[in-house]
């Protein structure tokens, strides 16, 4: 392995459960209950087409735009004051830099969040890049934003492996010829960790496991 593309949000840090909490909060301060599977609904999507299928689906009286603010002013608290790195990572990480192999970061998140998201656990500067779905135009179902990584790296995919814990993501990194390490997380992708494992190239519980 030369290089290595991780996800951020349930993979590197601890933060799906604050994702899961702000979608359904900030429904509620407009007035409109937690259905429940809003979460499950825009995993896949992009920042942009998730806020805008929130709109449509709850008939919000705002943009797209407005949504995203109000998320991201959210979850910039919780990266701020809840959001933690998961066991293992800072000293896998550094490992990997000392056997010269490449990293980057590929998230669904926005740049405006995850970049001082991951200055904050001072793991930033151990990435050579971060590439957010929006630069790709397209959400992790589809595998450009891996190859768009693999592209920076200068690397073929087949020398790259992509850290993941959604399943979503891990199908389309295999179906790229990617190399798939699955990391196991709560919520959502709990449901899908048997799959997960299946599909991928080797799997994890904690990035203890790899030092």
């Amino acid at each position: 392995m030369k290089g290595a593309i991780f996800d951020m949000d349930g993979t590197l840090l601890d933060s799906m459960g604050a994702w899961d909490r702000v979608v359904p909060l900030f429904l509620k301060k407009h007035g409109v209950a937690d259905p429940g599977d809003i979460n499950i609904a825009i995993a896949a999507m992009t920042f942009v087409d998730g806020a805008q299928y929130t709109v449509d689906r709850f008939s919000l009286p705002m943009t797209a735009a407005d949504v995203m603010k109000g998320l991201n002013d959210l979850m910039l608290w919780e990266y701020t004051h809840t959001v933690q790195l998961k066991p293992g990572v800072r000293d896998y990480l550094e490992k990997l830099r000392e056997e010269g192999v490449a990293l980057c970061v590929a998230t669904a998140t926005d740049r405006a969040l995850a970049l001082p998201a991951l200055e904050r656990q001072g793991i930033l500067d151990l990435f050579q890049f971060v590439v957010s779905v929006e630069e790709v135009g397209v959400g992790k179902e589809r595998p450009e934003i891996f190859l768009e990584c693999a592209r920076r790296l200068a690397l073929p995919a087949e020398e790259c492996c992509v850290y993941e814990d959604a399943l979503h993501s891990i199908q389309a990194a295999r179906g790229a010829g990617f190399a798939t390490c699955g990391v196991a997380d709560g919520g959502s992708a709990a449901v899908d960790a048997g799959e997960i494992e299946r599909l991928s190239t080797f799997y994890i519980t904690s990035f203890e496991e790899l030092l």
